[in-house]
């Protein structure tokens, strides 16, 4: 049909353009478009033939193998794991009843942070980048600037420094038998002063998702769980959350993730669990323990809000 257009537009351009003065040359203008209805019928040259067709996204050179090669890759460029923290980080302590689960956590951040500056791997407690809860409880934090989760790892900048654990330990219970909270970690140390301090680098936070309020439960979806994964690719630093344990809200580290890992469901209920589901996440959190490895499913259920808090570039 194409062609059809463009002799008939020729035609009528010759009738526009050329002056017709003898009757050779109207003959040959009335000759034109009978000769070319001739060729179009005798010819068989009705519409343009169809076009080959080939799966969606092939160009004419490709065959299966090329692209199923292309697929592979882009499979292969996902992420499926990342543990490069893992080897950072020092045992947290074991928080007890004290209600200190946001210093802890922050500490426990920062603590992280300097053994990956200083590429210090698997710290024992109490080695040199193990910092004091009981001091980051003490620092002077000035007005929130952010939300109050980030505040307390946010007001490291403000002195720059910290002391060591060894010299400023962090103790939950008066007793063995774990029965008498030891209160007196809120309390200003009498050596405060004296202590060794540790000199931080500045630090800066980012707001991953707050859904709802502190208690909130089933508030989370699956792209929650991957906005936490780029986080930790794309800061390689930790990943401070808020969840509820037995109905309280409880702020830990997230320092990893494994999508073929089988995590533990910790407390979450059969129904919003499944224990053979694989998909986990590495966490810090306040017991006595390195690194616990934890269901998707269990962060979904509990979790609702998360930050990233990583080394400030400026």
């Amino acid at each position: 049909m194409t062609f059809v257009l463009h002799a008939m537009r020729l035609a009528f351009h010759f009738k526009d353009s050329l002056v017709f003065n003898s009757a050779i040359m109207r003959r040959a203008y009335v000759s034109l478009p009978i000769l070319l209805t001739s060729f179009i019928l005798f010819s068989g040259f009705t519409k343009p033939p169809k076009p080959a067709t080939r799966p969606l996204g092939v160009d004419s050179g490709s065959t299966k193998k090329t692209v199923e090669k292309r697929i592979q890759k882009k499979t292969d460029s996902v992420v499926h794991a990342y543990t490069e923290l893992l080897k950072y980080v020092v045992p947290a302590p074991d928080q007890g009843e004290t209600v200190t689960c946001l210093f802890v956590a922050s500490t426990g951040a920062m603590e992280i942070l300097l053994n990956k500056h200083h590429k210090i791997s698997h710290p024992k407690p109490f080695s040199k980048y193990d910092l004091s809860e009981r001091y980051t409880i003490q620092m002077p934090i000035g007005p929130v600037y952010k939300t109050w989760y980030e505040n307390v790892f946010l007001g490291f900048n403000q002195l720059g420094v910290s002391v060591p654990a060894v010299e400023l330990p962090f103790e939950a219970w008066q007793d063995p038998e774990k029965t008498l909270i030891n209160w007196d970690v809120w309390n200003y140390p009498e050596n405060f002063e004296s202590l060794t301090r540790i000199e931080l680098p500045k630090v800066d936070t980012e707001e991953l998702f707050v859904r709802g309020k502190k208690w909130s439960t089933h508030v989370l979806e699956n792209e929650d769980i991957e906005t936490v994964k780029q986080a930790l690719l794309s800061k390689r630093s930790p990943v401070l959350i808020n969840y509820n344990d037995d109905s309280y809200w409880h702020i830990i580290l997230i320092v990893g993730f494994d999508d073929n890992k089988i995590g533990d469901c910790y407390g979450t209920p059969a129904e919003d669990c499944d224990p053979k589901k694989p998909g986990a996440f590495y966490v810090r959190d306040h017991n006595g323990i390195a690194i616990e490895a934890r269901s998707y499913d269990w962060f979904l259920t509990n979790a609702n809000a998360a930050f990233s808090v990583f080394e400030a570039t400026h």
